[in-house]
């Protein structure tokens, strides 16, 4: 496969293990390639630990991007895709450049900020890039070359059902359940599935974990990994990182409230050079609304799961993922004066919930970004 793609005979001299532990979705190691003229050093190999051969779909949308002028640098080089597969090698970017070490270990918080504002600019450059139906014509040529992807339940395939289902999980929690509600419910469905101008290709899981820090002087720049559930949808649905996607993160701690307004005008901004409807306030707030109440519906979907004890995740419990999510959606809707009930809804969901866990502690901010008294926020 390698020496079909690199055009060379290849020897690996090594290969070390990255990301190598049981839950883990798959398996990443690096290969340390024999000295020869032209060949890069390293390697990465992307080995799937669970069924399915959704390598296919990270393949595509790898070819899908690199070849799409304005998007080429925000992913890896592929240098080949085992045909049953079982491997995926690509450009090695450097070791340690995880965007989550910036966030939780980096202790200049202007340095960790900056790289929050670069990976919503490069998300926004990603979606621009790719708007409208020609571009995902083109990326469904490039997917059928290979085998079809078996559907999976990872939450991104989910949020119509999840949406669909809020009132019920509502209605659990103890809250009315109001026809007006449903209706906000149903017009985010809508928004949802007919994206009209905000169709675009999205990475679907765009959070810190997946988006690497490449040092290129001056500055740096984002290359995102971890394709396996890309594809059109609506460009909001990753936008919306700053406001409630990041909840459904495994790294997921506390963003300060101020970070999390400039990070969604960092990337509007960024989208309205591609996207006119961007600037329509209206039009905008629809879109961030649908795109947020369906992660938090997503939030919610645990909640039988935590019903009679919390469950850990990550570096937060569900709990307090779903505290932070009905808190978020509730200043994010009283900021941009939309989804009034399902707001109140919001806020006394945090209320009864807090009563019934009175053990559940709020979650933690990222050490990195403690407010710091007179430092400016970009954006």
């Amino acid at each position: 496969m390698l020496a079909t793609a690199l055009g060379r005979s290849v020897r690996i001299d090594r290969i070390e293990p990255i990301v190598d532990y049981p839950e883990a979705q798959h398996c990443i190691y690096r290969a340390f390639l024999a000295p020869d003229g032209g060949l890069p050093p390293t390697i990465i190999l992307k080995v799937p630990q669970l069924p399915g051969d959704w390598l296919h779909l990270e393949r595509a949308a790898l070819e899908f991007l690199r070849e799409r002028e304005g998007t080429a640098d925000l992913v890896p080089r592929i240098y080949g895709c085992a045909e049953d597969a079982s491997i995926l090698a690509m450009e090695d970017l450097g070791v340690e450049s995880c965007l989550v070490g910036r966030i939780l270990g980096e202790a200049d918080r202007d340095r960790a900020e900056r790289a929050l504002h670069e990976m919503q600019r490069s998300l926004a450059r990603l979606h621009g890039a790719t708007l409208g139906a020609a571009a995902a014509t083109r990326f469904a040529a490039i997917r059928s070359a290979y085998p079809p992807t078996p559907p999976t339940r990872h939450k991104i395939h989910r949020i119509d059902e999840v949406l669909r289902d809020l009132p019920e999980r509502f209605a659990e929690i103890g809250c009315a359940v109001t026809p007006g509600m449903e209706r906000e419910i149903a017009a985010a469905r809508a928004e949802l599935a007919e994206p009209r101008e905000f169709l675009a290709f999205t990475h679907g899981d765009g959070t810190p974990a997946n988006s690497m820090w490449v040092e290129r002087p001056p500055d740096g720049r984002i290359v995102f990994i971890d394709f396996e559930t890309a594809g059109f949808r609506h460009a909001l649905l990753d936008g919306t990182f700053p406001c409630i996607r990041y909840l459904h993160s495994v790294w997921a701690r506390t963003l300060p409230r101020e970070l999390r307004r400039a990070l969604q005008r960092t990337y509007r901004s960024e989208l309205a050079r591609f996207c006119p409807a961007v600037e329509d306030d209206l039009r905008y707030r629809s879109a961030i609304a649908a795109a947020s109440a369906g992660w938090l519906a997503g939030l919610l979907a645990f909640l039988p799961r935590v019903a009679d004890e919390d469950v850990s995740w990550g570096r937060s419990t569900i709990r307090q993922r779903i505290l932070a999510g009905l808190d978020h959606l509730t200043e994010l809707a009283h900021e941009h004066d939309m989804l009034v009930l399902l707001r109140e809804a919001c806020l006394s969901s945090g209320a009864i919930l807090r009563a019934q866990w009175p053990d559940c502690s709020e979650m933690e901010p990222y050490e990195s970004l403690v407010a710091v008294p007179g430092l400016h926020i970009e954006g």
